[in-house]
């Protein structure tokens, strides 16, 4: 008698299925397509000086989340203007929403000092872009920035935004941020946000990092709160300017506890504030935040950490030929220095020195090639499934910057 169908004969093991024979298709990245560079087309999470000059979009078609093929746009926009070279690249990749923001202004006071700015969003994405619409205003307002404190400047402008952040001027304004990002209509003001006991607004529920650059003559000063981060390369070699603030580290753990808050941990998860944030530091944040509590012990704080570094100007290279090869870049001499601010959308897949030896394969050393492919290039190697590492199932938000080499440009 035959065998059932489907059966085995006695004491005979199943054969295993067959290896599936699926192969995705590599990814690619398509041609660029040219957008007008008008600031007036940009939106409000885009805060771009005059120096804008050319802006483009290519698409990314790679896996997604489900495993199927999937174009993303990525938008770089790229100026000069200073001794400055600069690219600015963005994609939403495989979120449902993007709640990046970016700044670039090469001349905020007059007196040649630049902001470069990446503003991280959760929860939405009004808390970034308003950070990103008045982060120069605050910066330029601190009489620290007259004084040449440039750290101080820094601090006082992301202390001074994050305090705005819970007045009802700001509240009418993070409503018409939250509706004009997502498409919404009238903003009901009323209903934005987070009340107190007594029904009063006390501040956005959606938060932001803040990883901001400001270049003055030889000085190079940073702050950030959150993990975005700042890179210098110089020469090559990638300079960790920032330190990520997560809940799980020592310090930040110790005043997490001290303000009331937990830090927790799913099996297999990242640390988390009160299980859910996994930052110890970032603007608005209300609900993590106690009212009775100063700045530098608030659960999740803005205060930042501040840095700042001596440009000095860069050494002849040893060979002739690097230097041949640098001569006549814009804003480049006969070293070579970039500096990259980006969110953690690129960070998680790649190391900082991962991202410079990229960009160099683009770049040449001294970093002489246009930015712009280059930033084209580094997203698409952050999307694409088939790269060394994993790819980013976050927004990516890259500020790429040639810096000046050589005697200072702008004022003391």
């Amino acid at each position: 008698m035959a065998d059932a169908a489907g059966a085995s004969p006695a004491g005979a093991t199943a054969a295993a299925p067959p290896p599936s024979s699926f192969t995705p298709p590599a990814s690619t990245l398509g041609p660029a397509t040219e957008l007008e560079p008008r600031r007036s087309q940009l939106p409000p999470s885009s805060c771009i000086d005059g120096s804008l000059e050319a802006r483009q979009v290519a698409g990314v078609a790679t896996l997604d989340v489900k495993g199927g093929m999937t174009e993303y746009p990525v938008v770089v926009c790229e100026g000069s203007g200073h001794g400055f070279s600069w690219a600015v690249g963005e994609t939403q990749g495989r979120r449902k929403t993007m709640e990046d923001a970016h700044v670039v202004n090469l001349d905020i006071d007059g007196r040649g000092t630049a902001l470069f700015a990446v503003f991280d969003g959760h929860s939405g994405r009004e808390v970034s872009s308003f950070c990103a619409q008045h982060i120069v205003e605050e910066v330029v307002r601190s009489p620290c920035l007259a004084a040449g404190d440039l750290c101080g400047a820094l601090r006082g402008a992301l202390l001074a935004l994050d305090e705005r952040l819970l007045g009802e001027a700001a509240r009418a304004e993070l409503a018409g941020l939250a509706h004009k990002l997502s498409g919404g209509g009238s903003p009901p003001v009323h209903l934005y946000g987070m009340v107190d006991e007594q029904g009063r607004y006390a501040g956005p529920d959606a938060g932001s990092t803040a990883a901001v650059a400001l270049v003055r003559g030889d000085t190079l000063a940073v702050a950030h709160a959150g993990d975005s981060r700042v890179v210098l390369s110089e020469n090559g070699v990638a300079q960790a300017l920032t330190e990520d603030h997560k809940p799980d580290t020592p310090a930040e753990r110790e005043r997490i506890t001290n303000a009331g808050l937990f830090v927790g941990q799913r099996p297999g998860g990242v640390p988390r504030v009160g299980g859910s944030l996994a930052m110890s530091r970032a603007m608005g944040d209300v609900k993590f935040k106690d009212p009775s509590l100063p700045v530098e012990r608030q659960a999740v704080t803005a205060a930042p950490d501040t840095t700042a570094v001596h440009l000095a100007p860069a050494p002849p290279p040893a060979d002739p030929a690097e230097a041949g090869a640098g001569a006549g870049a814009p804003g480049c001499g006969s070293g070579g220095r970039l500096l990259v601010v980006a969110c953690d959308g690129l960070w998680d897949v790649m190391s900082r020195q991962q991202v410079i030896n990229f960009l160099e394969l683009q770049l040449g050393r001294p970093p002489v090639g246009p930015l712009r492919p280059a930033l084209t290039a580094l997203l698409h190697e952050a999307l694409r499934h088939d790269s060394r590492s994993k790819p980013t199932t976050d927004n990516v938000s890259v500020v790429l910057v040639r810096l000046p080499v050589g005697a200072p440009w702008g004022g003391a």
